[in-house]
């Protein structure tokens, strides 16, 4: 049997089929996911029913691995707190490295480690679940962005953010979007509480308004596409392309740039300079604090 980077035993994994349905007059997309044993649509599920199987993961790699942050990653979260792919990040001190690992519908599809940590502050355990945090964010604004809008996606993400000078809480960020306007409400953690009067969030994965990752155009595109992006400050900037499945198909940019207006085309091809195959493909952005993530469609 194969082995893994830590000598142990590969196992035999889930296999799911992903259908996605897209609307070319739109730019609305829907995705369903399938066992693709049985046909069965597979569930959505909330933030911390994977909990378990991503923390004896994460505790494998290093035994003083913790909790940093999580977020819902291909997929939208619902109104009931539920989605099918989150991304959990672990940090080990002792290690001093990061372990990312990819959920769909409750099974480990990929992880990743890399040395450092833009996050070390772990979550405190006692962290509420996602549909107590979209119950409140919806409570407090995100119903009525809802009702005011015909398509609305929400994306949250949970990590340790100073939200005053000298104090750390644990915020759910739950962002209400369309294609030109954003909602951001900010719940605590561990109160459910809604967090006001904050006018800068750090230092977490939350986009600063110096730095922006633009959707690429054309999109869908064939056979090349466009991403523009913006620094205000000098940075070391990372920009990859991501299948459906987390795993990197190539790096576009991964070096410090100036401020400044960039774009950078991508050709549909991997890091082998392989065409690859039509579908859905993610374009991901980190500078410093500044993490963005953008779907886009290759039309073939």
């Amino acid at each position: 049997m194969a082995k893994n980077n830590y000598d142990s035993e590969i196992q035999q994994g889930v296999v799911h089929w992903l259908i996605s349905y897209f609307d070319y007059d739109t730019w609305e997309y829907f995705d369903i996911f399938l066992d693709a044993i049985n046909g069965i649509a597979l569930s959505p599920i909330t933030a911390r029913d994977a909990l378990p199987t991503v923390t004896n993961a994460a505790l494998y790699w290093a035994n003083d691995a913790a909790l940093v942050y999580l977020t819902t990653f291909f997929s939208m979260m619902d109104e009931n707190g539920k989605t099918e792919s989150w991304m959990y990040q672990f940090y080990s001190p002792a290690k001093d490295s990061t372990f990312l690992m990819w959920v769909f519908n409750g099974v480990v599809t990929d992880f990743q480690q890399y040395p450092g940590g833009d996050l070390s502050i772990a979550v405190p355990d006692d962290w509420i679940n996602s549909d107590q945090a979209i119950t409140s964010a919806d409570s407090n604004g995100g119903d009525s962005f809802r009702a005011a809008h015909d398509s609305v996606m929400v994306v949250a993400s949970l990590t340790v953010l100073q939200v005053s000078e000298g104090e750390m809480r644990a915020v759910w960020l739950i962002q209400y979007a369309t294609d030109t306007e954003l909602l951001e409400i900010r719940v605590d953690a561990l109160t459910g509480a809604l967090i006001t009067g904050v006018q800068d969030l750090k230092p977490g994965l939350l986009a600063p308004e110096s730095c922006a990752l633009e959707q690429n155009f054309p999109n869908p595109f064939n056979p090349q596409t466009t991403i523009s992006y913006k620094m205000q400050y000098n940075e070391h900037v990372l920009i990859r392309i991501i299948d459906l499945m987390g795993r990197e198909i190539i790096t576009l940019v991964d070096e410090k740039k100036a401020p400044g207006n960039y774009k950078i085309i991508w050709d549909a091809r991997d890091d082998a300079g392989r065409s690859v195959s039509g579908g859905v493909y993610f374009y991901e952005m980190k500078a410093g604090s500044f993490q963005a993530i953008h779907r886009m469609i290759l039309a073939k």
